[in-house]
């Protein structure tokens, strides 16, 4: 189900012009979409700028200024706060980003659902297509994380997929965690402990 959902999501991706080396900011709170869309960008060798929902108009003015996002996925409600609102509101700012897209129902017009994306029948041949003509390479550019900005504004930290393999593996090693055992994360997925240590 997993596989499906992420062949459908990247096939969307792909759809709406998104390209190997794109950035895509992501604002979600650790809901099951959240890794499927990195799970879909990382088909496509898209860099997934992911941002803490507690984030608001001043941080993201910061991170959209330097990762100039050609795409955003985020959700019109979490905790009574309407994300798309927000983007909307910085998108003049920001020429790089063409794309918006949103969980969530009632969507602003110009929005893509991301609920739509995940339903609708993957087009397999176009990215078996588009596969053939990139080459991917796991010490690229997966993540660009932002620090928690406690002595400044948050700064980009690059990392590459054998980054965060290498991170997961210390994590696995350290805890000595086996086949079967049960995680408790308590982070959110969009910052360093969460995805190398999750």
């Amino acid at each position: 189900e997993l596989a499906a959902a992420v062949e459908r999501l990247a096939s969307g991706l792909l759809k709406l012009g998104l390209r190997k080396d794109d950035v895509l900011m992501v604002q979600l709170p650790n809901i099951v979409e959240l890794p499927i869309v990195y799970l879909a960008a990382a088909r496509l060798g898209l860099i997934v700028s992911p941002l803490p929902v507690q984030y608001r108009t001043h941080e993201l003015r910061q991170t959209m200024s330097v990762a100039r996002p050609a795409a955003f996925i985020t959700t019109n409600n979490f905790g009574g706060f309407n994300y798309v609102e927000m983007v909307q509101h910085l998108q003049a700012e920001a020429p790089s980003l063409k794309t918006l897209i949103a969980l969530g129902t009632d969507l602003p017009s110009g929005v893509v659902g991301l609920s739509e994306l995940l339903t609708s029948p993957a087009d397999v041949a176009a990215l078996n297509a588009y596969a053939k003509t990139q080459s991917f390479d796991a010490n690229e550019v997966f993540t660009i994380c932002w620090t928690s900005g406690t002595e400044a504004e948050p700064k980009g930290v690059p990392r590459s997929h054998n980054h965060w393999i290498s991170i997961a593996y210390a994590t696995v090693d350290g805890a000595q965690i086996a086949r079967g055992d049960t995680l408790l994360n308590p982070f959110p997925m969009v910052n360093m402990s969460a995805i190398g240590g999750m």
